[in-house]
This record gives C-alpha cells, sequence and structure tokens, in this order.
C-alpha cells in the first residue's frame, strides 16, 4: 500500500476576489495569494504566483518572495518542485524562520518520495527534522516522523513505523478541523500498518473506522482508500469473494484521482486473489496491469515481485522464452531498486535514530539477480542473432524478387531468350576447330535438327539422342558432336532449352496454360517431373515458372 504524505499548510487563506489578468500587478499581496487560492485552473494560478514572485523582488520583500516560491513548488509536481525549494533554502540558508526552510526540505523529500529516489528523500526529511526541532515546529516534527515511518514501512519495520504513524494520529485528531485530510490519512496508515503487521482484527478497526470519519468529515474521496485496504483486510483472512468485491469498486475512484501507485496495489491484489481462486487468466491479465502501471509510476513496492515472478513462472510453463526474459528482466530492475533503497536507508536510519540494523539479504539478492541478468543477457544475445539472421534473410529474399523481376522483364519484352539464336548456332563458327565429319553430313545434320525443332518432337518424352539419331539417319555419336559443336551446349541441354523455350512463348501468348498445374506443364512439354522441369526451368530462365506465372498473371 501506499501511504500518502502532504506538504505543510501554512499560507494565508483570505476571502475570494475577482481575477483581473490585465491588472494583476496593480493587485496587493493578500489579494494575490487569494486568488491562487479560489481558483482551480493551473494557468491561473501560475499567473498569479509570477506576479507575487515578480513584485516580490522589485520591492525586494524576502518573506513574500519566500511565499510565492513555496506556491511554486505547491503546484508542481515536476523537477520545478526542486528548483523552487532549492530557492527557498539558498534565502533561508543563515536565517531559517519557523516556516523556512523546512518547509522546502519537506517538499524535496516527498517530490523525491513520490519518484522512488528514497536515498534523497531521507537525506531532505533529515534536514527538515533539523531545522523543526530548532524551532520547536511541532507540526512540522509529527509530519517529518511521519514520513520516516513510511520509509520504516517499506523497509518492512512495522513495529517501529507503528510507533510513529499512533503519534501522528494522536496530533492530528485533536486537530482534525483544521488538518482533517491528515486526520484521515493518519487513520488510513494505522488500517495499513495493522494489514502489514496480520492483526487484521485492529486493521478491520480501522478501515471501519476510517470510513465512518470520513463521511463525517464529508471526504468521500477518502473512501475509496479505506474500500481498497478493507479489500486487502478481506483478502488476508481469506474471504476472496468478498475481497474481491471491494477491491474491483475501489478501481474506477482511484482512476478518477489519478493515484496510480495505489491502483497498482488494487490490480495486484485482484491479481492474488484471482490466483487464490484458481483463475489463471485473470490473475495474469491484472498482474500485466501491475507491470504497466509500475513502468508508468516508476514507483517500486515489495510485493510488485510477486506479480513478476508469476509472470515469469506463467511464461515459463508456456514455453514463450521471449516474455519470460522480459518479465524476468523487470524483476531484476525491480529487485536492483528496491535492494540500494533498503541499503541506504538502514544505514541512514541506523545512524540518525540509533534503531537496530534490519535484517537484509543482500548477498542472496544480488547472486540471484547476476544470475538472473546472466539468463537476460544471453537470451538479447540469442534474440538479436535471430534479428540479424531475420533481417538479412529478409534482404536477401528482396534482393532475390528484385532480381527475378528483371529477369521476368527481360524476358517479357525480348521475342527470344538467350537460348534460342538460330542465326547463329546454325553457322560454323570459324573460331572453332574444324569437325572430322563430312560437310555433307554436318549439312544433314543440321537440317534434321531444324525439322525437329519445327516439328516440335522435342516434346516427346520418350525422345532421346539414340532415337533422333535414327530420325535424322546418322549415328548418336555424330548428333552429339554436331549439337555441341553448332549448339554449344549438351544433347540434354538442348532438348531442355528448347522445351523450356517452347512453354514460356505458350505462357506469354496463352492465358489458359497459366491455368495449369506445374505438374501438368511439365508433361506437356516432355519432363516426366516437376523437379526436373523447375530446374530445367531455372537454368535458362534465371528464375523458377512459378513466380514466371504468377508475374505474368499480375502484369
Amino acid at each position: 500500500m501506499y501511504l500518502k504524505i502532504y506538504l505543510p499548510f501554512f499560507l494565508y487563506l483570505s476571502s475570494s476576489v475577482v481575477f483581473a489578468q490585465d491588472s494583476l500587478s496593480y493587485k496587493s499581496y493578500e489579494e494575490l495569494f487569494d486568488s491562487f487560492y479560489s481558483t482551480e485552473e493551473i494557468r491561473l494560478k501560475e499567473a498569479y504566483t509570477n506576479t507575487i514572485i515578480k513584485k516580490a523582488k522589485k520591492d525586494k520583500d524576502t518573506s513574500v518572495l519566500l511565499g510565492g516560491y513555496y506556491l511554486k513548488s505547491y503546484l508542481y509536481k515536476d523537477r520545478r518542485v526542486i528548483l523552487y525549494s532549492d530557492s527557498i533554502i539558498r534565502l533561508k540558508k543563515d536565517n531559517s524562520d519557523i516556516n523556512y526552510p523546512a518547509s522546502s526540505y519537506i517538499a524535496k523529500g516527498i517530490y523525491y518520495h513520490d519518484n522512488r529516489k528514497l536515498k534523497l528523500a531521507l537525506d531532505n526529511y533529515l534536514q527538515a527534522l533539523d531545522y523543526a526541532k530548532k524551532h520547536s515546529n511541532k507540526d512540522f516534527i509529527v509530519r517529518i516522523n511521519y514520513s520516516i515511518g513510511v520509509l520504516k514501512y517499506l523497509l518492512g519495520d512495522g513495529k517501529e513505523a507503528l510507533k510513529l504513524f499512533k503519534n501522528n494520529l494522536l496530533y492530528f485528531k485533536k486537530n482534525k478541523e483544521d488538518y482533517p485530510t491528515d486526520y484521515l490519512n493518519s487513520i488510513f496508515s494505522m488500517a495499513v500498518i495493522y494489514n502489514d503487521l496480520k492483526k487484521l482484527d485492529s486493521a478491520n478497526y480501522y478501515n471501519n473506522f476510517g470510513y465512518k470519519e470520513s463521511n463525517s468529515i464529508q471526504n468521500n474521496s477518502y473512501n475509496s482508500y479505506f474500500r481498497l485496504n478493507d479489500g486487502i483486510t478481506k483478502y488476508l483472512k481469506g474471504d476472496y469473494h468478498k475481497a474481491l468485491s471491494l477491491l474491483e469498486k475501489s478501481i474506477s475512484p482511484l482512476k478518477d484521482i489519478e493515484d496510480d501507485p495505489n491502483l497498482t496495489m488494487a490490480y495486484f491484489y485482484i491479481g492474488q486473489t484471482y490466483d487464490k481462486l484458481g483463475n489463471q487468466e485473470r490473475a495474469l491479465s491484472n498482474f500485466k496491469k501491475v507491470d504497466t502501471l509500475y513502468r508508468n509510476t516508476r514507483q517500486a513496492h515489495p510485493r510488485f515481485k510477486e506479480a513478476y515472478k508469476y509472470l515469469v513462472k506463467y511464461f515459463d510453463k508456456k514455453g514463450n522464452l521471449k516474455m519470460q526474459s522480459n518479465y524476468l528482466g523487470r524483476l531484476i530492475e525491480l529487485d536492483s531498486v528496491l535492494h540500494d533503497n533498503e541499503i541506504y536507508l538502514n544505514k541512514g536510519i541506523v545512524k540518525k535514530y540509533d534503531i537496530p540494523i534490519l535484517i537484509s539479504e543482500r548477498n542472496q539478492i544480488i547472486k540471484k539477480i547476476k544470475k538472473q541478468d546472466s539468463i537476460k543477457r544471453l537470451f538479447i544475445i540469442g534474440l538479436v542473432l535471430v534479428l540479424v539472421f531475420l533481417i538479412m534473410a529478409y534482404y536477401y529474399q528482396y534482393r532475390k524478387k528484385q532480381l527475378y523481376k528483371k529477369r521476368f522483364l527481360n524476358i517479357i519484352n525480348s521475342d527470344k531468350t538467350g537460348t534460342d539464336k538460330k542465326d547463329s548456332q546454325l553457322k560454323l563458327s570459324k573460331e572453332n576447330a574444324p569437325l572430322t565429319i563430312p560437310n555433307e553430313t554436318v549439312e544433314m545434320i543440321l537440317l534434321g535438327l531444324e525439322k525437329f525443332e519445327q516439328k516440335e518432337l522435342f516434346l516427346n518424352s520418350d525422345i532421346t539422342i539414340t532415337i533422333l539419331a535414327k530420325k535424322i539417319k546418322t549415328n548418336a555419336k555424330y548428333l552429339s558432336l554436331i549439337i555441341k559443336y553448332h549448339k554449344n551446349k549438351t544433347f540434354i541441354n538442348y532438348l531442355n532449352d528448347l522445351r523450356v523455350n517452347y512453354i514460356i512463348n505458350r505462357l506469354k501468348n496463352e492465358p489458359n496454360y497459366r491455368k495449369y498445374t506445374l505438374l501438368a506443364i511439365s508433361n506437356e512439354v516432355g519432363f516426366k517431373k516437376t523437379e526436373s522441369f523447375s530446374r530445367a526451368f531455372q537454368k535458362v530462365t534465371g528464375i523458377t515458372p512459378s513466380f514466371f506465372i504468377k508475374e505474368l498473371n499480375t502484369n
């Protein structure tokens, strides 16, 4: 549970006045401060504080300037809190009073606390405490001790935190008319700490007391916090159905007030409850929400480790290494943040309060982190290698497709392929060594080959060099030599090229052929196997027949 901490609220408030933007510089300081509190618009609040600071600098009024800077630190939630708080600290460095610079150290402590920089939070709380004690500022002392109690709570020292929370409640109970929100927050803190200590009857008492007091003070927004804590109490008691009802009812109000840290806690316990009820998918869904919110807020809590362990275990069972590694990495990160803060805070609190050193499992955690981090690194390396392989494969396929496309266009734009150059093939090459075959025989064989091509006898799947030699009335040896000499290829390549060129022309000019299967086309041109046809087609054209047909259909 995330306990709420508030800035000291001590500046003067009076009745509201009408806003006139063009005459702000003529307003009195009292009117400007009052106008700041009378509006909810950030733009107007900024205008008022800017005017206060500008006027105070001009008038050299340090007390008012401090008030302006304080309003600025109260107005923002980002790094400007530090900027304006440090401005106050510089102004009051050598001349502190009851409010400054203690209030600015508190503001900085709260900022760092909210941003989970607990080292800096503790340092600033302790600085504020020194100034508060120096000026006997009881209000500040109570608030600071409460904030340190929250740190103790986060460290798991519930008993020590409870002492400080009790003092806080006693102080604000006496002044609840002046500090209603602090009073309700004190009750809430007691309820939370009793849950943490597993004193569930006491937790139940403060939950009910909180409901009653928030209704009495008419601060219904606090009901969502007591409902959330009540749901956790019911969960710890094993009353899972009542717990689920209370926890789910707290979701919408927490969203409305944008309290993401406690919303994260609500989803965590809803996930835990569904797990106890055996609904694994609902538990998974809520633990994923815990992860999403934690990554947005960066506010770590020890309990969230259980959510990440659940997610790691779930995806381990599913065999999803990527998701398992993702959540394992976040568990390591969370462990690291919690561990780092634990070490520092234990040292800081021991030094300032003389409290016994809290038990730490530092060495085991570090060992576990290193082991898990090693697994993560190995997975990432593997993932990078796979990614590089996929990119290379994609690039290869892309280049291959571009090359195929270029070859396809060459085929389409050419009447002949590179294997059908009859003019050059039928002429005796002067560069080749002369054949030891009579010229009459050569001319007779070449004429026979021309008729063989014209009658498309190469489509016969049973044709062989021996059969063709008989048809031309020569022998296989002469025929083989003539084809090699004049066609520059073997008989098999000569036969395959004729068949491929034939089917290319058919596919280009007769769309019906494109509807056939590769097996049917193979058989049509004399190939007995589809694989043989595909190899021959790719050897002649540089592309596959399926790619060629596909491109023909899309062009």
